[in-house]
């Protein structure tokens, strides 16, 4: 399958939507960032964010919706290295009343994913750590098979990764 992305368009998978392509661009982006093909990685991830810009910018837009595009929107632009706008998605995610009103619910748990991830992108292990601890040892949070996503891998082998890693192992 990761061959088929690798060297499928986008024509090739026939997206119903916008949404579609940008998820396309997007996993392209992160297999790509997987294989070392940085150069790649960021033209992809400049498609997605585009697109995913210009549907974010709709102000007819459910508050929800809104809200998990800027979530993608702060990955791609971490993915991409630009620390400023990241942070600055990353807050607008998560002003969200139901985050405040249920801080243990499956929203504020994949938004603890999505700082993870940005912060891996961003290099920031320590600002990561209690996201990602959050993230892969919650219900509702990433399987321990996602940290070897470009975002996570490079933080497998620093100690506190190993501590929540190897207690989910053990609790499969």
């Amino acid at each position: 399958l990761q061959n088929e992305l690798a060297t499928g368009s986008l024509a090739s998978f026939a997206p119903g939507s916008a949404l579609d392509s940008v998820n396309f661009y997007a996993e392209k982006a992160e297999l790509f960032m997987t294989r070392g093909d940085n150069a790649r990685a960021l033209g992809l991830a400049d498609s997605a964010w585009r697109l995913e810009k210009r549907m974010a910018d709709d102000p007819n837009l459910p508050t929800f919706v809104r809200r998990t595009q800027y979530e993608v929107l702060a990955w791609l632009a971490a993915l991409r290295g630009d620390r400023p706008t990241a942070l600055s998605m990353l807050r607008q995610a998560g002003e969200s009343s139901s985050i405040a009103m249920y801080p243990d619910g499956a929203e504020a748990v994949q938004l603890s994913c999505t700082r993870a991830a940005v912060y891996g992108f961003l290099r920031d292990v320590d600002t990561m750590m209690p996201f990602a601890q959050r993230c892969f040892t919650k219900a509702n949070g990433y399987p321990i098979a996602y940290l070897n996503d470009p975002e996570f891998a490079r933080y497998r082998n620093d100690p506190r990764v190993r501590a929540f890693a190897g207690t989910q192992a053990t609790a499969r």
